[in-house]
């Protein structure tokens, strides 16, 4: 029987391999009456930037309701379970509205500001301190990407700007996050493969969704 965290989990990994497979149809489409591609550079760009916010999307979600449900006491289908710091006999809802308190909004995109209140509820923040540690700077690199996209500020930018120069060592010379998305990832991500940026972001999350719900 599937329990709540692995159906958490294939719900993540379904927007996962469905952002995937639209960026990369929206690359290989072709014209309908003419032997070219149907979509211009900056649609590809554009397109990878929405598969990405679509998996920041669903990568809160779960990060959120796993953590709330292994605060509660449930296991995974293998049996796992992380050790609490108190128990508590509460449902999933109530547990979450514990998690936003009194804030209007709580991120979950922030690989520190997860481990720091998965380690408020589960003894060493386990599982999500092993699977969001080495890839943290990937996550806040993708994290300042979102909001670019999302917000195009000023202030926005000049972090995403800082980031990229930092990452590639120097500024490539179209900085737009679909253009990062669409080329191989920088040395600076240590751990990062794939033949592109948005690729090793792709097989990040699926290990993160193992890591978290094993």
């Amino acid at each position: 029987m599937t329990t709540r965290l692995n159906a958490a989990r294939a719900a993540f990994e379904r927007t996962i391999g469905a952002a995937d497979e639209f960026a990369t149809r929206c690359v290989t489409c072709r014209h309908r009456n003419r032997n070219r591609l149907a979509l211009t550079r900056e649609h590809h760009c554009w397109s990878h930037e929405l598969a990405l916010l679509k998996m920041i999307t669903a990568f809160e979600r779960f990060m959120e309701t796993s953590l709330g449900l292994y605060a509660i006491g449930a296991r995974t289908e293998s049996g796992f379970r992380p050790r609490r710091r108190q128990q508590i006999n509460v449902t999933l809802p109530a547990v979450l509205a514990l998690f936003r308190g009194d804030a209007a909004f709580v991120g979950w995109v922030d690989p520190q500001a997860v481990t720091r209140r998965a380690e408020k509820w589960l003894r060493g923040g386990e599982p999500f301190q092993t699977a969001l540690t080495p890839l943290s700077a990937l996550l806040v690199y993708v994290l300042q990407m979102r909001n670019v996209i999302a917000h195009e500020s000023d202030s926005a930018f000049d972090k995403y700007e800082k980031a990229t120069r930092h990452l590639y060592g120097a500024l490539p010379s179209r900085l737009q996050p679909g253009e990062q998305l669409m080329s191989p990832p920088p040395g600076g991500l240590a751990g990062v493969t794939g033949a592109s940026l948005f690729s090793g972001v792709v097989t990040a999350y699926r290990w993160i969704g193992a890591a978290v719900v094993r």
